[in-house]
């Protein structure tokens, strides 16, 4: 995808119990998808909680065929869901070519994007970004504000979102993004607002509560499992967690914007 940084990819040769094996690791960030991606208009954000995608041959230096992956971190329990998969299929790609940079351009996943899973990865990879015309610009506002990520214990229904906006709220979808990148906290308030509505109530109220707490901008996430709440500092984010300890698993950190 364009418009996104090209990120290192690490590589290095480790001893193992057959003898000396190839690694190669990629370092990512847990993301999830705040919108779909339609007409290269979306939403992902990012937020500091690691995620590593390790790749090590099994055999000799040389052999590609027999390759060991794992993902490793706590940010991939609070990722939309899909993006591990993502990862894990890069990593494999990259260490059967011998790459040592990643260009997010040659992995093409159009077959997903509908549910913003381009987007997530993007993200993951090079921060949280608004998507518009294919292309990724980052939100300056989110700099330095804080995160609470809500992994739901019961998932919400967003597919009347997606259906709305892949069939004909397409403009509806770009004009929300283009309010993102202009006006930030405020735009992102606004457009979770109006995808919820377009979930539906149970979306809607899930919402209202989260912003009632003391968030800025709440948005449920394509997938209708994780809510991300944006404050302004760690200790807003703490305050917040606390309060919504009751809808699930809680992940407080700073934006990587």
């Amino acid at each position: 995808m364009p418009g996104v940084e090209a990120p290192v990819v690490h590589t290095g040769i480790v001893l193992t119990v057959s003898g000396v094996s190839r690694c190669l690791s990629v370092e990512a960030y847990a993301s999830a998808s705040l919108s779909p991606l339609v007409a290269g208009s979306g939403l992902a954000l990012a937020f500091d909680a690691p995620i590593v995608a390790e790749a090590c041959g099994l055999g000799s230096i040389a052999a590609i065929e027999d390759v060991e992956v794992k993902l490793v971190g706590r940010g991939v329990h609070y990722s939309t869901p899909g993006l591990d998969k993502l990862l894990t299929d890069i990593a494999v790609r990259l260490y059967s070519e011998g790459n040592d940079v990643l260009q997010l351009e040659q992995f093409p996943v159009s077959s997903i994007d509908a549910r913003g899973l381009a987007g997530a990865l993007a993200a993951s990879l090079s921060g949280s970004r608004v998507f518009l015309g294919g292309y990724g610009f980052p939100i300056g506002e989110l700099e330095g504000r804080w995160a609470v990520v809500i992994r739901l214990r019961k998932r919400i229904s967003t597919e009347k979102l997606v259906e709305y906006v892949v069939g004909e709220g397409g403009n509806a979808l770009t004009e929300r993004m283009l309010d993102v990148l202009d006006t930030g906290v405020d735009g992102l308030a606004g457009y979770g607002l109006w995808a919820a509505s377009l979930a539906g109530r149970h979306a809607a109220n899930l919402i209202k509560r989260v912003l009632r707490a003391g968030a800025e901008a709440a948005v449920l996430d394509t997938s209708g499992r994780i809510v991300v709440a944006i404050v302004e500092d760690e200790i807003e984010a703490s305050l917040l967690s606390a309060k919504l300890r009751d809808l699930g698993d809680r992940f407080e950190g700073i934006v990587v914007a």
